[in-house]
């Protein structure tokens, strides 16, 4: 599965700024050899308060700064927030089929 330059420079933005961060979902898939469609990037983020405000900073560098988007938008568990049209990127603090 080939990334979509958004995407790659979307987790570029994540590095530049630290953000902890997991791909999950079907590209984690592909990466271990299973491929499939897919119409976004799901990105776990870790929901601790100091990784919220890196969040916050790569998404603006990456260019959804004007978006309204807040610290709790990514410090609250079990929130997803779709970013674009699909494909889109979509980072989660919601890790399904996890007890903590």
């Amino acid at each position: 599965m080939e990334a979509r330059q958004d995407f790659k420079e979307s987790l570029e933005c994540f590095n530049a700024n630290e953000v902890r961060y997991l791909i999950i979902g079907a590209f984690a898939l592909a990466w271990h050899g299973h491929p499939r469609y897919t119409g976004d990037m799901d990105i776990y983020i870790d929901p601790a308060p100091a990784n919220a405000s890196r969040v916050l900073a790569a998404l603006a560098d990456f260019g959804f700064g004007s978006l309204g988007l807040s610290l709790a938008d990514f410090e609250t568990p079990d929130r997803v927030v779709q970013l674009g049209v699909a494909p889109r990127i979509s980072p989660t603090s919601r890790r399904s089929g996890s007890d903590s």
